[in-house]
């Protein structure tokens, strides 16, 4: 069942869930920089999401935390979300952020 607005308002002030998505933010940040291979659809925009990332990882949580919150899966186990569950919306995020960022 998914969560109520007022629940889903309550999600994102929870210290612990934004702990999360910094967390989610800094390890895909660091997997593009590191690990992706230059061939990966949108990688140059990525890489620059992942630099302001790195460099401000609490800001770019903070404008991710909304979209993680938009996630059926994510609604549907408020307030016990996973680890996992929160780095896949993060990692399937990134192409949308990324193309806000580099503009």
């Amino acid at each position: 069942m998914a969560a109520t607005y007022a629940q889903i308002a309550a999600q994102r002030r929870d210290p612990t869930f934004i702990d999360q998505v910094t967390t989610a933010v800094m390890k895909a940040a660091l997997n593009i920089l590191t690990a992706e291979a230059q061939n990966v659809a949108n990688h140059i925009m990525r890489v620059k999401w992942a630099q302001v990332a790195i460099v401000n990882p609490d800001q770019v949580a903070l404008s991710m935390a909304a979209a993680v919150l938009g996630d059926g899966t994510i609604q549907s186990q408020i307030p016990t979300c996973t680890d996992a569950q929160v780095d896949y919306v993060v990692n399937v995020m990134i192409d949308a952020f990324s193309s806000i960022i580099s503009r």
